[in-house]
């Protein structure tokens, strides 16, 4: 749908690229860390717990503040 919208308006949400431009980049986007194959894994495998998702001590998400930015969540 918002591809859609963009074409149709003529107009990006990012100015440096259209959405599907972004999505081709594909896995190239995806942060390198030791815990995303874990997350990947976990995801796919639709056997989540609530314990899963606590940690004893917390950590920045992988890829946050990636390529120097230093604002806070969108």
């Amino acid at each position: 749908m918002l591809v859609r919208l963009e074409r149709e308006l003529n107009f990006t949400i990012d100015p440096s690229m259209s959405l599907v431009e972004k999505a081709n980049r594909g896995k190239s986007r995806i942060p390198k860390d030791y815990r995303v194959n874990k997350w990947i894994e976990m995801a796919l495998s639709n056997q989540i717990t609530k314990d899963d998702l606590i940690m004893d001590k917390w950590e920045l998400p992988a890829g946050a503040f990636a390529h120097g930015m230093v604002a806070g969540p969108m």
